[in-house]
């Protein structure tokens, strides 16, 4: 038996078959670089928020904790 490319019994898949048509857009190119982006971005803005507004950051979160703990009750 020969394992082909992309065959379930361990053949390497085929990312661009994998992605479709979509596989070759600019778009789909970009995705890796836009989640370290949107990650790298919100550690900025939490760092940013806890030293000028240090109230708002400890509240950050609390909310939606508290509202959690209130219907468990």
């Amino acid at each position: 038996m020969t394992v082909q490319s992309g065959d379930a019994l361990g053949g390497q898949a085929d990312g661009g078959a994998a992605a479709g048509a979509a596989a070759d857009t600019l778009l789909f190119r970009l995705i890796p670089y836009l989640v370290i982006g949107a990650f790298v971005g919100g550690i900025v803005l939490a760092l940013v928020v806890r030293r000028r507004r240090p109230e708002l950051y400890a509240r950050t979160g609390r909310i939606v904790l508290e509202d959690a703990a209130a219907e468990r009750n």
